[in-house]
């Protein structure tokens, strides 16, 4: 039977079970020296590559680059693709909420903390409106005709990205007070984390109504972060690859961005998800019914990329404009092979490849498959935005170079060392999630077989 005596009671007093602890003792427990030094080079090293990348583009690039469209489109490319598939992983766990998964759990925090790669915006804040401007001067846009193509257009940006990642930074928190109040319990009295902890854990006593009342914040924040990530690629998509575009306005560049972004979203936080159990030593974090619905998800939102890409296509077809159709059509005539390569990589790999049950409920088969949707997401923004000057410059203009490979390895960087730092202060797994699991699933028997039964909480929008 099911406990539903103890239904509400704080899912942080089963912390001791053993699955539970082993993860509690990341943050409490100082780590070993083999593991200290594993994190050590693994923090040098993406420091090493944050630095190296900001060297290239303020001292080499600045100076010596002004006048090369494919230098500041790569490095810009790099810089949005890293925000768009953060902030998309953050909508997959407002989704999953919305959609009352009962396996997210697992994967809702890890998801969540993405959003903490907000705080690298203002360190690249700078780049973004250089780069921007760089672009437009080198004759992408007239800056004019256009409401995105106006230098007040910055504006939009910035708020659009920042509500994003401040909505994302809400929900964190907000869902991480239980996890900072097992913390604040279960370290030692007195010590330093356990006075940091009980200033963050506010007086959380895991009382009836401070989980109806967390749940009721959670709701609303939910909400909060689907439509600011909507509008926030809606403006990305625009801003900066549709109008970069001079003679470009017949488009659907805003769904077919934010679909993107949320299956840029979904492959990486499998992969994260993924990192995260073997970092953690938590082997039954991710397990096959995880990886299966993630590839169910995939499998979805392929096809719904693919609708709008082709729509996307056929918009410039029917309206016969020559000045779009050519650009249109420098996407698959100056880039043939990077063309085959979005199309497989969004397309082929997670739609047709997920089909197959063995593959997408293998953690090898999804990661797998993730890595090559993250390498089509990646050309597809190189293809959305570049080719509108291959009719201008040289196709060996357009080509990377080591320098914006490096750029985007620092960017890469960031988002290593966003977890990094995070997990000394942020559960990575979320403990109270983690208790609910334990605490409300029960094995029954139905004829031959068995089932799974969850006693759960209501539906967010019955909050």
């Amino acid at each position: 039977m099911l406990d539903t005596e103890h239904f509400f009671d704080n899912p942080s007093d089963i912390v001791e079970s053993d699955e539970v602890a082993s993860s509690l003792r990341t943050i409490m427990i100082r780590p070993g020296v083999r593991r200290r030094g594993l994190l050590f080079f693994t923090t040098l090293l993406c420091s090493v590559l944050v630095i190296a990348a900001g060297v290239v583009v303020w001292f080499w690039g600045y100076p010596a680059q002004r006048n090369n469209p494919g230098f500041w489109h790569f490095s810009l490319i790099s810089m949005l693709f890293w925000l768009s598939v953060t902030q998309g992983m953050v909508a997959v766990s407002a989704i999953l909420r919305l959609a009352h998964a009962s396996w997210r759990y697992m994967l809702n925090r890890v998801a969540d903390v993405a959003s903490l790669f907000g705080f690298w915006v203002f360190a690249i804040l700078p780049f973004l409106v250089v780069a921007r401007g760089r672009i437009y001067v080198l004759g992408a846009s007239a800056h004019s005709n256009n409401v995105w193509r106006t230098a007040g257009s910055m504006l939009f940006d910035s708020l659009a990205i920042g509500t994003a990642y401040l909505a994302g930074w809400m929900l964190l928190y907000l869902t991480s007070i239980p996890d900072f109040g097992a913390l604040r319990d279960k370290l030692p009295a007195d010590s330093k984390k356990q006075h940091f902890y009980r200033r963050i854990a506010l007086s959380w006593q895991g009382a009836a109504k401070q989980w109806r009342t967390l749940r009721l914040a959670e709701g609303v924040m939910v909400f909060g972060v689907i439509v600011s990530f909507v509008a926030s690629q809606t403006v990305q998509g625009w801003d900066f690859q549709l109008a970069s575009a001079r003679d470009w306005d017949s488009s659907i560049f805003a769904p077919l961005y934010t679909v993107g972004s949320l299956l840029g979203g979904l492959a990486l936080t499998a992969l994260v998800a993924t990192a995260t159990s073997h970092a953690a030593k938590l082997p039954n974090l991710v397990t096959s019914l995880h990886y299966d619905n993630l590839g169910r998800f995939m499998i979805g939102l392929g096809l719904v990329w693919f609708y709008f890409r082709w729509c996307d296509y056929l918009t410039a077809w029917y309206g016969n404009i020559p000045e779009e159709w050519a650009l249109q059509n420098n996407r698959v005539t100056a880039f043939p092979i990077l063309a085959a390569v979005m199309v497989i990589g969004c397309f082929v790999v997670p739609v047709f490849g997920n089909m197959f049950r063995a593959i997408r409920t293998s953690p090898v088969g999804l990661c797998t498959i993730s890595v090559c949707v993250l390498i089509g997401l990646a050309v597809q923004r190189f293809l959305d935005t570049v080719p509108t000057f291959a009719p201008n410059y040289p196709l060996s203009a357009l080509i990377p170079s080591a320098a914006t490979i490096l750029v985007f390895a620092g960017l890469s960087g960031m988002f290593v060392l966003t977890y990094l730092v995070a997990a000394r202060y942020f559960p990575v797994v979320s403990w109270w999630g983690l208790s609910k699991r334990l605490s409300r699933m029960h094995e029954s028997t139905l004829g031959n077989g068995s089932v799974d039964v969850m006693l759960e909480d209501p539906p967010i929008w019955e909050t």
